[in-house]
C-alpha cells in the first residue's frame, strides 16, 4: 500500500481545514510559521486523503 501526503503553506489555518476536509483530506501535521520568516507568515500543513471503510 503507498501512502501519499500533499504539504502546504497556507496563510490562513483554519480556512484551510475547512477546504481541504471538504475535499476529502484529513490534516496530518501543522507547524507554525518561524519567527524570521516576514510579511505574512505561512504555515506549513501536511495533508493525507482520508481513507474510506
Amino acid at each position: 500500500m503507498t501512502a501519499a501526503f500533499v504539504k502546504l503553506l497556507v496563510t490562513d489555518s483554519a480556512r484551510s481545514v475547512a477546504f481541504y476536509e471538504a475535499l476529502g483530506f484529513t490534516r496530518v501535521s501543522a507547524e507554525p510559521p518561524s519567527s524570521t520568516s516576514g510579511g505574512r507568515r505561512p504555515w506549513t500543513c501536511t495533508w493525507s486523503p482520508r481513507r474510506h471503510s
